[in-house]
Order: structure tokens, then C-alpha cells, then sequence
């Protein structure tokens, strides 16, 4: 039997002399990030030349998730009301991160993102994948 844990974003930050992060691979750990922009992709890249060209390092995740919101969110807004939710499940911009796409949740109506990746240790072959 194989044993898999789900874990906590915040198990990535973790310092080596406390989690050793060999362990992840042994129980094939699977989570659900806070973000991910994947830099081996051209926009990322882009980006982060700009970034570095203006800022003098790179950017953290709070950069990434600043651009996209005002990219994502700022431009949908203009159509405003019922239009929003539309606008931004069906943005044609190219986005840095994780994608969005909300559904209505069946409970109150309100709007989830249910286009999350997940971070899986793979301990048969010592490598880490999103899906």
C-alpha cells in the first residue's frame, strides 16, 4: 500500500532543520499552493525581467499576485455587475499565476475559483510535479 499526505502550503516554507524535505518524497505529499508561477514559462519570464529591470531583484509572490489582480480583476471590473463573474472566467489575457475560473457555489450564491493546481512529491522517481 502506497501512503499519500495531503499537506499545507505553508509545509514548502518550512526550514530545513525543521521539516526535512526528504520526508515529503517518502509519503508522497500532495498540496494545494498559495501561488504558482511557473518560470520556465515565457510570460513569467518577460515579467521578470521587467521586475528585475525596474526593481533591481526579482519579485516575489506578492508581485506576481498584485499584477495579475489588477490585470484580471481591474479590467473585468469595467463591465461591473452580473457581467464580472463572466468577464474574468472568460479573460483571454495571458496571466502569470494560477488560473481563475469562479463557479457559483450552491450555497449562497457566491463565487469560488475552482482551478487550483496541486504540488505532488513523487516518491518512486524523486520528482515534483503540478497538476
Amino acid at each position: 500500500a502506497t501512503l499519500q499526505v495531503i499537506g499545507s502550503p505553508r509545509w514548502a516554507s518550512f526550514n530545513p532543520s525543521v521539516m526535512d524535505k526528504r520526508l515529503y518524497f517518502r509519503v508522497n505529499l500532495c498540496y494545494v499552493p498559495n501561488y504558482h508561477a511557473d518560470r520556465s514559462d515565457s510570460r513569467v519570464l518577460n515579467f521578470d525581467s521587467r521586475y528585475v529591470a525596474g526593481f533591481g531583484k526579482l519579485p516575489t509572490r506578492y508581485s506576481y499576485r498584485g499584477y495579475q489582480a489588477a490585470k484580471l480583476f481591474i479590467g473585468a471590473s469595467a463591465a461591473g455587475g452580473s457581467e464580472f463573474p463572466y468577464k474574468v472566467n472568460n479573460n483571454t489575457s495571458n496571466l502569470l499565476q494560477m488560473p481563475y475560473r469562479f463557479v457559483q457555489h450552491e450555497r449562497g450564491g457566491t463565487y469560488v475559483n475552482d482551478q487550483w493546481p496541486v504540488v505532488c512529491y513523487d516518491g518512486n522517481d524523486y520528482t515534483i510535479t503540478v497538476k
